[in-house]
């Protein structure tokens, strides 16, 4: 599934759709996961160009419980959990967690978010 999202991301003449800010929120948590600090700098780097709240991102660990965020942000924030502990022989994000990102977000949209973690998190460069 994922994989099949990833592919829609980055197919030729793909539109995102899917808001700046979840866009940043979704692209700095992925970046948190994966430790990379690179990367945790460069989402904090982009956060501040879009002159978003600072105090989102320190509070992007508790985003489940956090008033800052509304409930699509944190079903964003829950998938991109939820798909950076997939492993690579099991692609499945959890049923529930897919359902409820689905109530959210268009399939391109969650196309978008999977590019959002692949790009900061859990794919080689040997997958298209």
């Amino acid at each position: 599934m994922l994989f099949g999202h990833l592919a829609l991301a980055r197919r030729l003449g793909f539109e995102p759709t899917l808001d700046p800010r979840t866009r940043l929120l979704a692209t700095q948590h992925a970046a948190e996961l994966s430790g990379c600090r690179w990367c945790i700098e460069r989402g904090r780097h982009d956060w501040r160009c879009a002159r978003l709240p600072p105090i989102l991102l320190r509070h992007l660990r508790d985003y489940a419980t956090c008033p800052f965020f509304d409930q699509r942000e944190r079903t964003a924030l829950a998938f991109i959990e939820a798909a950076s502990r997939c492993e690579a022989q099991s692609d499945a994000v959890a049923e529930s967690v897919l359902a409820e990102a689905r109530r959210f977000f268009t399939e391109g949209e969650i196309a978008e978010l999977v590019r959002c973690l692949a790009d900061h998190h859990f794919l080689d460069d040997s997958i298209p």
